[in-house]
């Protein structure tokens, strides 16, 4: 039979799941030593399967049965040998049953979480909206001089050999760079490979060449109304986990060592 790997959190809440109860009786369908497996145990794993047009329901039913039978199996024999009984698992299932508390604390006080409204996500988007516009940034390597006649020697022979003098990289850049004269020449330049005149900026005279061009389309609105209410989902939902804990400190004594 197939064994589905599983969590230890997984276990522990498949075997959770043996005492809960579904529409309808319960009958047993199974017994692995002395555990009990019933069609409810079945059909709460059922949940938990990923659903596939072309398997039968059936068929579902098996895989489901299968795995509870094969989990309690390694259960079985675990307990045979004695891992029930180790630090080791005591310490993990302390761990587990942490995680298992933290887990239901957070889902019952996200019960009251207002979620965040449309007017927030749009006041953001109408605030923000040059986050989503066509990102243009050009790469660029340059030679710089002291002065212009030494930069303008230096352009004449680039444009008759690339390689006659070592370049320095400039990385990628966009409109908005500090050195406005550089950014400007960088993004005059129309074809990969295009070698610009000397141009006087805040720290001397470059020649410029551009080697790299990237732009990215204008994010679609709806795309990016997603994008925001995702992420402003995820901070409002902290900051209102966080508010709980901050209330909830005056009622518990915290010592720090």
């Amino acid at each position: 039979m197939m064994i589905l790997t599983i969590t230890t959190l997984g276990i522990l809440l498949s075997l959770i799941s043996f005492g809960n109860l579904s529409d309808g009786p319960s009958r047993p369908v199974a017994k692995v030593g002395k555990t009990i497996i019933d069609t409810h145990d079945v059909h709460t794993r059922l949940n938990r399967l990923p659903k596939n047009s072309q398997t039968t329901q059936k068929d579902r039913y098996e895989w489901a049965l299968n795995q509870l039978i094969d989990e309690a199996i390694l259960i079985y024999q675990a307990k045979k040998i004695g891992l029930h009984r180790t630090k080791e698992y005591a310490d993990n299932l302390e761990t587990v049953k942490n995680t298992l508390l933290l887990e239901l604390m957070i889902a019952r006080l996200l019960e009251n979480y207002p979620g965040v409204s449309d007017a927030k996500v749009n006041q953001f988007y109408q605030t923000n909206a040059a986050l989503f516009d066509s990102i243009h940034q050009r790469r660029f390597q340059y030679s710089v001089s002291d002065t212009q006649s030494e930069a303008s020697k230096i352009y004449a022979q680039l444009t008759q050999n690339p390689s006659a003098v070592p370049w320095t990289h400039g990385g990628w850049i966009t409109h908005n760079h500090p050195d406005s004269a550089l950014a400007k020449t960088v993004f005059s330049l129309k074809t990969i490979g295009d070698i610009a005149p000397p141009v006087q900026t805040q720290t001397g005279y470059y020649v410029i060449q551009l080697i790299g061009i990237n732009q990215t389309p204008t994010q679609p609105k709806a795309d990016s109304l997603k994008l925001i209410r995702a992420e402003l989902d995820f901070e409002q939902r902290e900051a209102f986990i966080d508010a709980y804990i901050n209330q909830s400190r005056d009622g518990v004594t915290v010592h720090r060592y």
